[in-house]
């Protein structure tokens, strides 16, 4: 019998712990980051937030940024294994720039809050009834019981309607209780559920499939680009490849009709007998049927491959039927769109 997974149907929280902060101070800040990152940050108004990678010269990736402007404050939120590349790369070009940047990873706690019941859920915890968040990046400022304030960000982490979470540090014991005495207890990142339906909708994530030797549009991260902005570190290469040809691979996804516990670096993804891509991310689905999986593929490859077999050294575990498809078009995600 098929297990109703509860992002898909209700909703489910997580706390982030992997999450670092970092805060930006100076008058010249926006024009910096403008100059730094793949998005357009000097349009950036108030209450509003983005998602943007920044790159080496090649195109590689250093780190992928959620960028929050509220209560006159520039806030960017990432993942800990790309805290420290940000950070230094943010603060190695500052020459004659009025701009500081500050660890504020200690005031500050993070959750995600995924599935069709996420606002919903939310607003039985915070003073506000919230109305469904429209579109991705949405910002809102909550009013916690404690009497503090939170901000909410449209982000779907699992193709569902999702919510990023800030909550001053101070805060956020008192706020996890509340969320637990209304609905679930926390769950981890790690956890099968999570894993089972990110993968479901082809979206990538820290450390599998944001490495430093992808290209953002290898692994889904177009819609943090905006193609008509300035100059930023790996511009040429990611305009080539949109305008000129295709990434070199592509994330797809794929499912085998059993259940396989191994690690992803231990999976060899092949065609006819040739290795084609690397396996990213495996999960096996919560009613232990089935697995899921993501790799990254050969691009030219993609529309002729009309099976995968998944091999672990000489053994064969199986053939998996590879898929693709619009970031975060699964279920009642957002759509994202390109800039």
């Amino acid at each position: 019998m098929t297990i109703a997974n509860p992002i898909r149907t209700q909703a489910l929280a997580v706390r982030l712990n992997a999450a670092r902060f970092f805060e930006f101070t100076g008058g010249d800040r926006f024009e910096y980051l403008h100059r730094m990152v793949t998005e357009n940050m000097e349009s950036f108004g108030p209450l509003e937030s983005r998602i943007a990678c920044m790159c080496t010269h090649k195109g590689k990736l250093v780190g992928v940024g959620v960028f929050s402007h509220f209560q006159g404050r520039l806030v960017m939120m990432c993942d800990s294994h790309h805290g420290d590349a940000l950070q230094m790369q943010l603060e190695k070009y500052i020459i004659m720039d009025d701009v500081e940047v500050e660890d504020v990873s200690q005031k500050w706690s993070a959750y995600s809050i995924q599935g069709p019941q996420s606002t919903r859920m939310l607003s039985a915890t915070v003073e506000e009834e919230l109305n469904e968040f429209s579109r991705t990046g949405e910002t809102r400022m909550v009013t916690l019981r404690s009497g503090e304030s939170g901000i909410a960000i449209a982000h779907s982490r699992t193709g569902e309607h999702g919510i990023d979470l800030w909550i001053p540090m101070s805060a956020a014991s008192l706020w996890e209780r509340e969320w637990e005495n209304a609905h679930t207890p926390f769950s981890d990142t790690t956890a099968a559920v999570w894993q089972e339906a990110r993968i479901e909708a082809l979206i990538a994530e820290v450390p599998n499939e944001m490495a430093s030797e992808v290209i953002p549009v290898e692994v889904g991260l177009g819609h943090t680009i905006n193609y008509t902005k300035g100059c930023y570190a790996g511009q040429e290469v990611i305009a080539k490849i949109k305008y000129l040809g295709e990434p070199p691979r592509s994330l797809a996804g794929f499912r085998l009709d059993l259940p396989v516990s191994t690690l992803p670096a231990e999976i060899a993804i092949q065609y006819e007998g040739k290795e084609v891509g690397k396996c990213t991310s495996l999960q096996v689905a919560e009613d232990g049927t089935r697995t899921v999986g993501l790799a990254l593929l050969k691009t030219r490859m993609l529309p002729n491959v009309p099976h995968l077999t998944i091999t672990r050294g000489e053994h064969v575990i199986g053939e998996a039927i590879p898929y693709s498809v619009e970031p975060l078009h699964w279920g009642s995600g957002l759509p994202l769109g390109e800039a």
